[in-house]
């Protein structure tokens, strides 16, 4: 199988298995609504937000250098541990010991002990981080998919709903966290011990000192670190700025909003730039023009990935909010929509990160991620000011599009791409997007003049998308897909071929296009 095959079959492959991963996830949002109060939400919330960040400033942006090096040894790999473990502990001892200070600073009494219990992540996390490069370079993403889907499964969605059900404080959802982590390191080391000899071939035997393999894998440990504390720091910027202006039950509003509209995001969108996009260009760099051409295609499929699910999900936000939240959760739908779509266009952030990453342009991504951050940071600090989270939430939505069109002008300038080569990537996509927002809400108005319930409502309307769209296809292919697009839907529906619909829809598209290998992604 060629690399381009490859890259479309693992972009499928985290499609599926994402599937799963974004139902449990909502099925857990809508128990954990039901058990915990808001205020429990606002403290984890916000012990999350901080754990992340010390987590990134510990892990030194290794994980990155691991990828791009043209080869690794066991040395490299041993080093890694080391200095992970260290980094890790010493971080974990700064939370721990400023946890009451930081709890003093907001006003939140009990944040000190969820803090100390959720900053054993960032021990969890830096181990994983070698088990993940070396499962990546290896060739096995879809093993790193598979772990992210149980692990939230069998750790995060099992023990949290036990524990919050036995023990309803926001100590139970920390509690979560933590068995999250731990499955998804478990399950790393199953992986790397299953695929042994293929992860071992992937590395080779050569004498290097202690020094030379540690300039290789710290080799971005300053700009790298900064510009991923400063990614991050955009996604929980507002979380903190929520808890610091509101206090933690606004914030526990804002944060189950925000939760739910970020699970697309974090397990379609995010795993498929640093599982797909970022190895893949990392090793296209001698070739401008294949370069340029995965760019666009990386664009087009996270735009196909992200605009047609948040139109459903915005147009009919209030029959999810009430369906998985129940009642007393009203006040998050605003900032539901609001933030579902601005994190929907954080494509264009994340394609960037990709590039610059693999073009070794920490610098320019550096400023730009400040840009970001700070954008971010001012919009969201005057909406709460303003409107507490409902203007917190269109302040995060003004920030998040000035910073895609910053993105979009920005990866303009380090590739051979043009403004019009970068809208033409997406027009397909977001025309797409906005036919489904005009039937979804279309379809509601009508269900709602009949009285339906919202369970009816949100799954009639999808199997209905799924109809109009296929018919669309089977009588259209050529015209409503191009010749990558229809070889991306034809691996993503392989697994599904048993399945009647589904088969005919496949054996439509083959004849469609007689040479499937050639997807170019």
């Amino acid at each position: 199988m060629d690399r381009n095959a490859k890259s479309a079959r693992d972009v499928a492959s985290i499609i599926i298995s994402s599937s799963l991963s974004i139902t449990a996830r909502i099925i857990t949002l809508a128990v954990l609504a039901r058990l915990l109060q808001p205020d429990d939400f606002g403290l984890v919330a916000f012990s999350i937000a901080v754990q992340t960040l010390f987590s990134l400033v510990a892990q030194l942006d290794i994980r990155d250098s691991l990828i791009q090096l043209k080869s690794i040894n066991v040395k490299h790999i041993k080093l890694s541990f080391s200095i992970l473990l260290v980094s890790s502990l010493f971080w974990y001892g700064i939370l721990y010991l400023s946890s009451n200070e930081i709890a003093k600073t907001v006003n939140m009494n009990d944040l000190p002990k969820n803090l100390k219990l959720a900053g054993l992540l960032i021990i969890l996390d830096a181990v994983l981080v070698p088990i993940e490069a070396l499962l990546i370079r290896s060739g096995h993403i879809r093993e790193i998919a598979k772990n992210n889907s149980h692990s939230y499964i069998f750790g995060f969605m099992v023990t949290g709903c036990v524990a919050a059900s036995i023990y309803p404080h926001s100590l139970a959802l920390v509690l979560a966290w933590l068995a999250m982590g731990i499955f998804r390191l478990g399950s790393g080391i199953v992986a790397i011990f299953r695929n042994f000899q293929s992860v071992r071939s992937s590395m080779i035997d050569i004498e290097q000192s202690s020094y030379e393999s540690a300039s290789d894998i710290l080799r971005f440990a300053i700009l790298g670190t900064g510009n991923r504390f400063l990614t991050t720091s955009a996604k929980q910027v507002d979380t903190l700025i929520v808890g610091s202006l509101l206090g933690s039950v606004p914030l526990g509003l804002y944060s189950r909003a925000y939760a739910l509209a970020i699970t697309p995001v974090n397990t379609l969108l995010v795993l498929v730039g640093r599982s797909v996009i970022f190895p893949r260009l990392s090793r296209l760099q001698q070739s401008p023009s294949d370069f340029d051409y995965f760019v666009s295609r990386a664009l087009t499929m996270s735009a196909y990935l992200m605009l047609p699910l948040t139109a459903y999900l915005a147009v009919c936000a209030k029959d999810v909010i009430g369906l998985l939240f129940g009642p007393g959760w009203g006040a998050t739908i605003f900032p539901f929509q609001c933030l579902l779509v601005g994190l929907s266009i954080s494509f264009f952030q994340n394609t960037l990160s990709a590039v610059g990453r693999a073009l070794a342009r920490q610098s320019t991504l550096l400023r730009l991620n400040a840009l970001c951050t700070s954008l971010i940071a001012a919009c969201v600090y005057l909406g709460s000011l303003i409107s507490q989270i409902d203007g917190a939430s269109i302040g995060f939505l003004v920030a998040s599009v000035l910073n895609s069109i910053i993105s979009a002008s920005v990866l303009s300038n380090i590739t051979s791409m043009s403004s019009l080569d970068i809208i033409g990537s997406v027009r397909r996509p977001a025309t797409l997007g906005l036919l489904t927002a005009l039937i979804v809400y279309t379809c509601r108005e009508i269900l709602t003049l009949f009285h339906f319930n919202n369970l009816f409502t949100l799954i009639i309307i999808p199997f209905f998308l799924l109809a109009l769209y296929s018919s669309a296809v089977l009588l259209l292919p050529r015209k409503i897909l191009d010749t990558w697009e229809r070889n991306v839907l034809i691996r993503t529906l392989l697994p599904a071929e048993k399945i009647l619909i589904f088969k005919f829809l496949l054996d439509r598209l083959r004849s469609s296009d007689g040479n499937t290998s050639n997807s170019h992604f």
